[in-house]
Formats: C-alpha cells, structure tokens, sequence
C-alpha cells in the first residue's frame, strides 16, 4: 500500500484483472490504475463508511486466500 493523503488509498497485487472482477462480483468497485505510468499492478480503493470499508477488507481478505491457494 502506497501512502497517500487523499480519500483512497493504492494497493498493489499480482494481477489486477481478477482482483476486480471479484471484488465486483460483491458488489465493491475498484479501479485499475495499471493505465497510469508506474501504477502497473494496482488497484485504487476510495475510502468509504466504516462499514463499507469493512465489508472491502473482509473480501479482499476472502480474495487473498482464494488466490494465494492456487
């Protein structure tokens, strides 16, 4: 995770296409920030409610898992 002092926040991850596909499978939106010089690899997260932000966390978590099994 980048440090920013901005309403989001990057993180960088193996592949970008299925990290979005699944978080928008549960209904979370993201976007890909690979079309943007040096952020190839990352996803760019908005900073939401607490308990919006919690349900990111608990599926990117679910995410992690899933992909780090393969």
């Amino acid at each position: 995770v980048r440090s920013t002092t901005a309403n989001f926040f990057l993180i960088r991850v193996p592949d970008t296409t299925p990290v979005v596909e699944a978080l928008k499978k549960n209904n979370i939106l993201v976007r890909d920030r690979g079309d943007l010089p040096q952020l190839d690899g990352f996803i760019r997260v908005s900073v939401g409610t607490k308990s919006q932000m919690a349900q990111f966390l608990n599926a990117f978590l679910d995410l992690n898992d899933t992909l780090t099994r393969r």
